[in-house]
């Protein structure tokens, strides 16, 4: 079975499965910070007064396609990184393989589904149909998600600071997993800092630009630089203390 190359059980880990899910979580890394910054500077450039609406509605397009990147990674490392842990005899030690290949499977596959799904629904949004039954639904599904994985990866990481045995292993993991829970709610703090970008973006492409609507727009994206960089901050936190754990300390 394809899951029992992945997911050995935590006392003999395979050295080529852990190899193989480091560097697909390194990968994942990469591909959520790495592009993301590309986003933040096309969001910078952005900003710019004086520029045409053809310049804007292409950098828009630019920022929006390499945003499904970070979008993505993010969804995707939650069962890499519990299959990493697993894998590595680093957390779930109370968890079977055959219970571990129940949980991988399905958040993968669900994770897969969602990334598929975040393509259509942009599509939906571009078009101002956020009142179809897909989109409703897709939002609905996204925030149950985000939900789950806060909830589960802040109860777990202070369970297992508090002593509970069976979930993480070491206090960096249980670390790594209460900033987890964190990166996700500054995720959803973005969404929020950004509510504004759609309408000032709209007028400022149908209208053209004045002094006033350059204003709107510019405070619409500035109004997600703080959670950003937070999230910028955290991310970084949580690969330090993943090289820490690795490693035994610092």
């Amino acid at each position: 079975m394809l899951a029992n190359v992945f997911l050995q059980s935590n006392g003999a880990p395979v050295h080529e499965a852990l190899l193989a899910l480091t560097i697909v979580h390194v990968m994942l890394f990469l591909a959520w910070l790495g592009v993301d910054t590309g986003v933040f500077y096309t969001s910078w450039r952005l900003r710019r007064a004086g520029l045409s609406a053809e310049t804007r509605l292409e950098l828009t397009r630019i920022l929006v396609v390499l945003d499904r990147s970070p979008r993505m990674a993010s969804l995707l490392m939650v069962p890499i990184a519990l299959s990493l842990a697993f894998t590595g005899g680093l957390g779930l030690t109370g968890v079977s393989d055959a219970q571990m290949n129940a949980i991988f499977w399905p958040i993968v596959a669900l994770m897969l589904l969602v990334s598929w799904a975040l393509v259509r629904f942009e599509r939906a949004q571009a078009t101002g149909r956020l009142d179809t039954l897909f989109a409703r639904t897709y939002t609905w599904v996204l925030n149950v998600i985000k939900v789950g994985i806060f909830t589960s990866f802040l109860a777990t990481g202070i369970a297992a600071l508090a002593g509970v045995d069976g979930l993480w292993n070491n206090d960096y993991i249980a670390w790594k997993a209460i900033l987890f829970a964190c990166i996700t709610a500054a995720g959803q703090w973005i969404e929020h800092g950004f509510r504004d970008f759609a309408p000032a973006f709209g007028d400022l492409i149908a209208n053209g630009e004045t002094p006033e609507r350059h204003e709107r727009f510019d405070r619409a994206v500035k109004g997600a630089y703080p959670p950003v960089l937070t999230l910028y901050a955290l991310v970084t936190v949580t690969a330090i203390l993943g090289m820490a754990s690795a490693r035994g300390g610092f």
